[in-house]
């Protein structure tokens, strides 16, 4: 995937084919069913969430959203029929999450007041959201500090402050990546890599 679309190999690398010719920023699999893909599309200020069923062969628009900048996706094995989207304005502001529960044939909007961008313009450099993979409904976001909901989005409280690295839960500004692995939360910023074992109350 990238500024010039969506490449698929079906050798390991050896060749690759271009599927979808429109510039795009994230993709994810639906865990558990490979035939299934969601990425990140769109020009100028529309995002669009496209999916594939055909394990990348061709894409649909499934949800566009218009004055939109940097736009995130998560997906998680808690409940494969959840999609999680964080769309950033067009000014690289904090603009909404929304979700789909039913593998993006409808969405709907979690959550537009939680600025989770802590005043942040820098979206374009600095973002990340992930879900855990045991509780479809935790989900975290990364762009200064690291924000968590315990409902699906609906509501959001910042964990730690990237201006006291004293704290249990301090995480070094400008995430870039948040991922759960076999039950541990990673967060990678500019100042390495963070990982907890008890969902974000401490890092190390």
């Amino acid at each position: 995937m990238g500024s010039s679309g969506v490449y698929k190999t079906t050798d390991a690398g050896l060749t690759w084919t271009r599927n979808y010719t429109t510039l795009c920023k994230e993709i994810r699999i639906k865990p558990n069913d490979t035939a299934v893909l969601y990425a990140v599309s769109g020009t100028g200020t529309t995002r669009d969430i496209v999916k594939s069923t055909d394990g990348g062969e061709t894409f649909t628009s499934i949800q566009t959203y218009t004055n939109a900048g940097r736009t995130a996706i998560a997906v998680t094995p808690a409940n494969a029929e959840y999609l999680y989207v964080l769309v950033s304005d067009n000014d690289r502001s904090f603009k909404g999450v929304y979700r789909s529960v039913n593998s993006g044939e409808t969405f709907t909007t979690q959550n537009t007041t939680s600025d989770v961008y802590d005043g942040a313009t820098q979206a374009d450099y600095d973002l990340a959201f992930t879900v855990s993979d045991v509780n479809a409904e935790v989900v975290f976001t990364g762009c200064l500090n690291v924000w968590k909901s315990t409902n699906g989005g609906t509501n959001f409280s910042k964990l730690n402050s990237w201006s006291n690295p004293s704290g249990e839960s301090y995480t070094h500004a400008d995430i870039h990546d948040l991922k759960f692995y076999n039950g541990k939360f990673y967060a990678s910023s500019d100042g390495g890599i963070y990982i907890s074992s008890d969902l974000g109350i401490n890092f190390s």
